[in-house]
């Protein structure tokens, strides 16, 4: 059975909701400092290049299921790309439904930015802890997926 899913940015409701998903892949970020990302996030007037945004997929029920990280960033070779860091699905269900779900969202958010590209991160065996908290990535390029966007 495929559910419908409720795409967005998220709002300060579902902050301490959505760490339960982020709690999962970033055991030592705490609440406090989750919600303190969140809030420099919502604080934010607009999007511009290099700026964190998170979405997540809420379900009919209204709990949330999925969860991105996502800047407008400049690569090397694609040029302007939708550079998702955290890319995170709970489901004992539908995974398959919330991930794809988000991954159209995401291609629509990278068309509207003229992106040429989506990439979405991996960090193996470590943590997305740290960043969240640095913002940022040691190795230049580790992406898991490079999904070309079609205008």
């Amino acid at each position: 059975m495929q559910q419908s899913y409720k795409i967005g940015r998220i709002t300060a409701a579902q902050i301490d909701r959505a760490y339960l998903l982020v709690n999962r892949i970033a055991p030592k970020l705490d609440l406090d400092a989750w919600r303190a990302f969140c809030r420099e996030i919502l604080a934010q007037k607009s999007q511009a290049i290099d700026r964190d945004d998170i979405v997540i997929a809420v379900n009919p029920a209204g709990y949330v299921q999925g969860l991105c990280s996502h800047a407008v960033r400049k690569h090397p070779f694609h040029g302007r790309i939708l550079d998702v860091s955290i890319f995170v699905v709970t489901s004992a269900a539908d995974e398959a439904g919330i991930a794809g779900s988000l991954l159209d969202h995401l291609k629509d958010l990278a068309r509207h930015d003229a992106c040429n590209a989506i990439r979405i991160w991996t960090l193996g065996q470590n943590d997305w802890s740290r960043p969240l908290r640095d913002r940022q990535i040691d190795q230049p390029d580790h992406g898991v997926l490079m999904i070309p966007v079609a205008a």
